[in-house]
């Protein structure tokens, strides 16, 4: 019976499989034969390719320094939640600031480049307000009690609301990332 059982769900598994590889392939050539403008979408994807995201992280970056030569950062909001959360890419060539969000979750996934993710229990120092209650940010200080994870291309990371964090690229190295903001529930 438990051998009837475990052959069923590798079946099963292959099919999926199967089926899943099927349908990237009938996509591609669906997507190959008849490009889709990102405004006239039936079903409001919003769909931004890799190359599309470097472009734009690029102009930002270019566009920052020519403001301010020490900037080390780009960000393009790429969509919004019914609650105006965004949806972002990021672009680090240097250390971030420490960042604490009040009603916020992270959850980021890295894309390219290696670092450092350092977060805390609190925050010590200068910090200044972003944002107006109840939905702030806290931005500036020093991490307390803190832990380093190292970041590669891949890795998935949820930051609780309240949670101090900051991000540090490699040096010689850039780190991007995309970072999906989600309320947390009250």
């Amino acid at each position: 019976m438990k051998n009837s059982i475990v052959i069923s769900m590798l079946t099963l598994a292959v099919g999926f499989i199967s089926c899943d590889q099927s349908s990237k392939e009938g996509a591609a050539q669906q997507q190959a034969s008849a490009p889709v403008e990102k405004d006239v979408l039936k079903d409001s994807v919003t769909f931004y390719s890799e190359d599309e995201q470097d472009d734009f992280l690029q102009a930002k970056l270019v566009l920052a320094l020519k403001e301010n030569d020490s900037v080390m950062v780009a960000s393009e909001v790429l969509s919004r939640s019914n609650e105006g959360a965004p949806s972002l890419v990021i672009l680090r060539t240097g250390p971030g600031e420490v960042e604490l969000h009040e009603q916020w979750d992270d959850v980021a996934i890295i894309r390219s480049g290696s670092g450092v993710l350092i977060t805390g229990d609190s925050i010590v120092g200068d910090q200044r307000v972003r944002g107006a209650a109840p939905i702030r940010d806290w931005l500036g200080g020093v991490i307390q009690n803190p832990s380093k994870r190292s970041l590669l291309p891949g890795d998935f990371v949820m930051i609780p609301a309240m949670v101090p964090h900051q991000y540090i690229p490699t040096p010689g190295d850039s780190l991007t990332y995309w970072t999906i903001k989600v309320r947390r529930e009250e």
